[in-house]
């Protein structure tokens, strides 16, 4: 009997009495917040579904511009090196395919989405760069520009398609090595000859 008086008297049973006498309020705010927690959950659930297909269409998107962007890198080379005899020319960055849907990259984690718009950004600035050095300047520089800008667009590109599609458990290799090296080295083109070009303005100015 003492033992029950004590545990009556203890917090334990102060809080056990307290659950007993207001048994109906207890269980409508029980009742609420376990509620709650299921549509939280359920919520969650089909966020991370929703970015887990975002995933899927980004970094399918990715791979067919990349794929399109090696296809006219190929067909520029082949068409300097046989002096126009074959292959073609190409004067602007085509659009990623989820520039119709952004919805799709603001599913995507925070610094993946900034990435991918700050792609979309460059690649308009690119185009822009390229149309202005044809209409002020000359049509082999505007190559020049096209070239190196679609290669370094394109690395960045691929660093971000490896991170998704990673995430996505597409392990496989999507691009070859002679791909990222000819990327590489029109980049490093590119730079060269900006230099070449900034020198020898340098010393036109400095002569007149």
């Amino acid at each position: 009997m003492e033992l029950v008086i004590s545990l009556l008297s203890s917090p334990i049973g102060q809080v056990m009495s307290f659950l007993s006498s207001h048994e109906g309020v207890v269980g409508t705010i029980l009742g609420t917040v376990l509620g709650f927690c299921g549509s939280y959950l359920i919520l969650w659930l089909q966020r991370r579904q929703q970015r887990h297909i975002a995933r899927m269409q980004i970094a399918t998107n990715l791979r067919h511009w990349m794929k399109r962007i090696a296809w006219q890198m190929y067909e520029i080379r082949n068409w300097v090196s046989s002096d126009g005899q074959g292959g073609a020319t190409y004067s602007e960055l085509p659009k990623f395919r989820f520039e119709k849907s952004l919805e799709q990259v603001a599913l995507l984690e925070h610094e993946t989405a900034m990435k991918i718009f700050k792609l979309i950004h460059e690649k308009d600035n690119a185009n822009a760069e390229v149309e202005a050095t044809r209409e002020y300047q000359d049509e082999d520089e505007a190559l020049d520009i096209f070239r190196g800008r679609s290669a370094k667009l394109w690395l960045a590109a691929l660093a971000i398609y490896d991170r998704v599609s990673r995430l996505v458990g597409w392990l496989e290799q999507a691009f070859c090595d002679e791909e990222k090296t000819m990327m590489r080295c029109e980049v490093e083109r590119l730079q060269e000859l900006e230099k070449a070009r900034a020198e020898f303005n340098k010393n036109f100015l400095a002569d007149t």
